[in-house]
């Protein structure tokens, strides 16, 4: 298992059990953790104060989608997962970043930021264009 040793990860989760347990599940794969934060008000002070390598974002906190503050995170730098209980959730909005069902083990949320960490690599398209085919000259 890849380790986190190092990195700062935020967590907003208003289930105290659950942010407790999420936090634990962090620091015991090396991560330093900022929070964690169980509402809205400490979540976007925590995120404004400080930039983090990564946010572990209950998807849904206090009736809300947390979407905006994951912007904030990736704003700074930081990469986003989403954990949540609920059975549906809006998968457009979430795009490619990655989500956890509640309730999760240590390797899914490590493998989960690993990926969230880890830049896209970009297309890489040969000389000619996307056929392949060898430019000429005219």
């Amino acid at each position: 298992m890849t380790s986190l040793a190092g990195k700062l990860v935020l967590v907003v989760e208003d289930d105290a059990v659950l942010a407790a347990r999420t936090s634990d599940m962090l620091v015991d794969g090396g991560a330093d953790v900022v929070g964690p934060a169980h509402g809205w008000a400490e979540a976007l002070s925590l995120v404004a104060r400080e930039p983090v390598d990564a946010a572990v974002l209950d998807l849904h906190l206090a009736d809300r989608w947390t979407f905006p503050l994951a912007e904030a995170v990736e704003r700074s730098g930081g990469a986003v997962v989403f954990v949540t209980g609920h059975g549906v959730c809006p998968r457009s909005e979430i795009g490619a970043t990655p989500l956890l069902r509640k309730p999760f083990e240590r390797a899914d949320l490590t493998a989960a930021l690993m990926t969230a960490m880890t830049p896209a690599e970009p297309e890489v398209v040969p000389v000619g264009g996307a056929s392949g085919a060898a430019l000429s000259a005219p």
